[in-house]
C-alpha cells in the first residue's frame, strides 16, 4: 500500500503539472466475510492472492494496483480517460464473477463491487482521489453489489 501511495503521489504530480487524464478504481469482494467464515482464512487467503494475480495481469504495465486493506484492492491508471477506466471496471467485474478459484477447498467463484473516479482540477490530492473512489465503491455496493459506481 505504502509503494502504492508513493508512486501514485509522483504520477498525480505528472497529472497535474500537464494535464494528463487519470483515473482510480477501487475494488472490493462481496460478501468475503461469507467466504472466510464459511472455508475459513487460509481459503480466504487463496482467494485474495489468486484475485491480486488476476487483477495485476488485467491491466498495462504502467497502471498501479495494489491490496489496499482488508478485501479492498485500488488501481490507479494515469493516461486513462473515463471512459476507458469504465471499460476496464466492467471488464474486471466480469471475468472476476466468471474466474473459478482453485482452493484447498475446491473452487471458488465470487463477484466484486468496483468505485471509479478522475482526477480533476478540484482534486487536491491522490488521498482525495482514493477517497472518491472508495465512497463510489460503496455506492455500487449499496445498488446490489457485482456493479460498477463513478463518482460524480
Amino acid at each position: 500500500r505504502r509503494g502504492l501511495i508513493e508512486l501514485g503521489r509522483i504520477e498525480f504530480a505528472r497529472t497535474r503539472r500537464f494535464g494528463r487524464p487519470f483515473a482510480s478504481m477501487m475494488l472490493d469482494i462481496d460478501h468475503f466475510k461469507r467466504v472466510n467464515d464459511a472455508y475459513g482464512h487460509p481459503v480466504g487467503d487463496q482467494v485474495l492472492q489468486a484475485l491480486a494475480k488476476h487483477c495485476q495481469s488485467s491491466v498495462r504495465e504502467i497502471d498501479l494496483v495494489a491490496r489496499y486493506g482488508g478485501e479492498e484492492f485500488v488501481f490507479l491508471l494515469p493516461e486513462t480517460n473515463l471512459e476507458v477506466a469504465r471499460e476496464i471496471a466492467e471488464r474486471l467485474r466480469r471475468t472476476i464473477a466468471n474466474l473459478s478459484i482453485p482452493t484447498e477447498k475446491g473452487e471458488l467463484s465470487v463477484t466484486v463491487s468496483l468505485g471509479v473516479a478522475m482526477y480533476d482540477e478540484n482534486t487536491l490530492d491522490l488521498e482525495t482521489m482514493i477517497a472518491r473512489t472508495d465512497q463510489a465503491m460503496y455506492v455500487a455496493k449499496h445498488r446490489g453489489r457485482n456493479r460498477i459506481a463513478v463518482s460524480r
